[in-house]
C-alpha cells in the first residue's frame, strides 16, 4: 500500500474543542486515516467540527478511554518472534483497527488543553476525531433557525413576564426562568448520545436584553401612569398628600374603612337669589373662580376635596393618609377660607357678587371612608352620622349670624389653639340629642378684642341659662354697644327679651331647637 501523508498538527486553540479536516490544503490525520478504513466512508466535514470527547485520557480507576499499547512492548515482541506474544499483544487485538503512534509523556511536548483536562495527549485528540468521523457523532451545533427560534421564544417569555406583572418582584422570575430553561435545555442536548450543541451566548444575551427592555418599558409606562394618577389625585388632595401616596402606595387603603375624621361643609349665603340675577355664563365664571380659590385653601391645609354641589364644597381630613391633627388642619382651613373670601371681594364684585358670605360647618367624629357608589360610578368619600352633623352645622350658622360653626367634638381637640365662643346648646334637625356648638373666631393670641368678645358673650350665656333675664339683658346690651354687628349677641339678646316677657316652661333645659337646615 502506498503511504498517504496527512497533517498531524491540531488546532491552535488554547483549549482544543474543534478539529480541522484539512490543514493548509492537506487532509488531516483523522480524515486520511478514516478514508481507507471503511468501504464507504462519510465525507469529512468541509469545516472544522466540534469534537465529541468520550471521556478523560485516563479515568481515576486507571482505565483508558482508548486502548493504549506500549511501543516498547510491541517492538520487543516483534524482535522476539520465536517467543510467544504476551496475551495483551495478541494479533487479534490489533486486527481491523486504526493504530496511532504517538507520545504521551510530558517530555514529548505533545500534551494539549481540552475541556476534560489541561494535560491531554495530542494523539488522543486525533483518536477522538477519528472516532467521531467513523461513528458520525461529532458534536452538531443546532441549526441557526432552531437556535434563533429558541432565543426568540425565551426572549418573548422574558419580555412578557417583565411587562405584565405590576410588582417588580414578579417581573424578574420570568426572565430568570427563561435563562434557566435555556441552560437546562443546552445541558440536556449536550448529554445526549449524539451531542447537540446549543450555543448559549446569543440566546442568553437576547434574554438579558429583553429583561432590560421590559423593565425599561415598565418603568417608563408606570412612570407615565404615575404622573397621570398624581395629576388626577392632585385634583382632590394636596400635592403633599399626593406625593406621600406616590412614595407609599400601600398607605392608600380603599373601601369602607372606619376612622375618626374631620369633615367640613361650606355654602354661599343667598346664592340662589344671586344665581337668578346673573346670566349663565357670568354665573359659571363667578362660581369657577370662587370654587378655585376656596379649593386652593383646602389643599394648602392638606385636605381632601370630596365634591362640589353647586356652590357648596365638601372636604375632609385624615384620609386617604393618616393625619393625627386632622381637626386642627380643618379649623385652620376654615379660617383660611374666610380670610381668602375677604381678600377676593373686589374680584367677586367685578364678577357680579356683592358682599359674598360663606357659611362653614366643621365636625369631628367616626366616619366610613372609601370608594362609595355603584359598579358604574363611584367616589372616594365619607359617610356616617358625623358627616350629616357637619352639614347641619353649616346650615345652623344662619340662626346666629356666624360664619364658622364647629361641634363640641372638634372644639375639644382644638380649644388650645383658637379663640372659640360657645354659642348655644343646639338640637339640629334630624338629631335627638342636643350638643354644645361653638363659633371658630380666630387663632389664639392674634386678636384680644375677639377674645374679650367671646369671654363676655359666654358670661352672658351663663346668665341666660340660669334664667336671670335682666342680668343677661344688661350684659348683652353692654356687649352690643361695643359690637353692634355681632350676630350671636343680637340673637341671644332677642331670646332674652322674649323670655323676659314670656318665660319658658319650668322644665326648660336651655336647648335651642333648630326648625330648619
Amino acid at each position: 500500500i502506498d503511504p498517504v501523508f496527512a497533517a498531524a498538527n491540531v488546532t491552535d486553540e488554547g483549549t482544543v474543542r474543534t478539529y480541522e479536516p484539512t490543514v493548509h490544503g492537506q487532509p488531516s490525520l483523522a480524515a486520511a486515516a478514516v478514508a481507507p478504513a471503511i468501504p464507504n466512508p462519510r465525507p469529512a466535514p468541509p469545516a472544522p467540527f466540534l469534537l465529541h470527547y468520550y471521556g478523560p485520557y485516563r479515568a481515576a480507576d486507571g482505565r483508558f478511554t482508548f486502548d493504549y499499547l506500549s511501543a516498547a512492548d510491541v517492538l520487543g515482541a516483534a524482535l522476539r518472534l520465536d517467543h510467544p506474544l504476551p496475551t495483551d499483544l495478541s494479533p487479534s487485538r490489533l486486527k481491523d483497527k486504526i493504530v496511532l503512534v504517538g507520545i504521551i509523556a510530558a517530555g514529548g511536548f505533545d500534551l494539549k488543553s481540552t475541556p476534560l483536562s489541561d494535560q491531554y495527549p495530542g494523539v488522543e485528540i486525533h483518536a477522538t476525531a477519528i472516532a467521531n468521523l467513523l461513528r458520525g457523532d461529532a458534536v452538531a451545533p443546532l441549526t441557526w433557525p432552531v437556535a434563533s427560534a429558541l432565543a426568540f421564544i425565551a426572549s418573548l417569555i422574558a419580555a412578557v413576564g417583565g411587562i405584565l406583572p405590576r410588582r417588580v418582584m414578579f417581573k424578574l422570575p420570568a426572565g430568570l426562568l427563561s435563562m434557566a430553561a435555556l441552560i437546562a435545555l443546552a445541558i440536556i442536548l449536550f448529554r445526549r448520545t449524539d451531542i447537540l450543541w446549543l450555543p448559549l451566548a446569543a440566546p442568553l444575551l437576547a434574554v438579558a436584553l429583553s429583561i432590560v427592555g421590559a423593565m425599561a418599558h415598565s418603568y417608563l409606562t408606570e412612570d407615565r401612569q404615575r404622573r397621570v394618577a398624581l395629576k388626577a389625585l392632585g385634583q382632590y388632595v394636596s400635592p403633599t398628600v399626593a406625593d406621600a401616596i406616590a412614595r407609599d402606595p400601600d398607605s392608600l387603603k380603599l373601601g369602607g374603612e372606619r376612622r375618626d375624621m374631620t369633615v367640613m361643609f361650606t355654602d354661599i349665603a343667598g346664592f340662589t337669589d344671586l344665581s337668578e340675577t346673573l346670566d349663565v355664563e357670568k354665573l359659571a365664571t363667578l362660581l369657577n373662580f370662587y370654587l378655585d380659590q376656596m379649593s386652593d385653601v383646602v389643599l394648602e391645609h392638606d385636605g381632601t376635596l370630596d365634591k362640589y354641589v353647586g356652590d357648596a364644597i365638601m372636604s375632609f381630613w385624615n384620609a386617604p393618609l393618616p393625619q393625627p391633627d386632622h381637626a386642627l388642619r380643618a379649623c385652620r382651613a376654615a379660617l383660611g377660607m374666610a380670610a381668602r373670601e375677604r381678600d377676593i371681594q373686589p374680584r367677586l364684585r367685578e364678577l357680579g357678587a356683592k358682599n359674598m358670605f360663606t357659611r362653614i360647618g366643621v365636625n369631628t367624629g367616626p366616619m366610613s371612608v372609601g370608594n362609595m357608589g355603584s359598579t358604574r360610578k363611584f367616589n372616594y368619600t365619607v359617610l356616617g352620622d358625623s358627616v350629616n352633623l357637619g352639614s347641619r352645622l353649616e346650615g345652623a350658622n344662619k340662626f346666629y349670624g356666624t360664619r364658622i360653626m364647629i361641634a363640641q367634638s372638634t372644639a375639644d381637640l382644638v380649644a388650645a389653639h383658637f379663640i372659640l365662643r360657645r354659642l348655644d346648646n343646639l338640637r339640629v334637625k334630624g338629631k335627638l340629642q342636643p350638643m354644645a356648638v361653638y363659633e371658630l373666631m380666630a387663632e389664639s393670641g392674634v386678636d384680644d378684642n375677639l377674645a374679650d368678645l367671646a369671654q363676655r358673650y359666654e358670661a352672658a350665656f351663663v346668665l341666660y341659662r340660669e334664667q336671670r333675664w335682666s342680668d343677661a339683658a344688661a350684659a348683652l346690651s353692654a356687649l352690643l354697644a361695643d359690637h353692634p354687628d355681632d350676630g350671636p349677641t343680637r340673637t341671644l339678646f332677642a331670646r332674652v327679651e322674649h323670655f323676659a316677657h314670656d318665660p319658658p316652661p319650668t322644665d326648660w333645659d336651655g336647648v335651642y331647637v333648630a326648625k330648619g337646615k
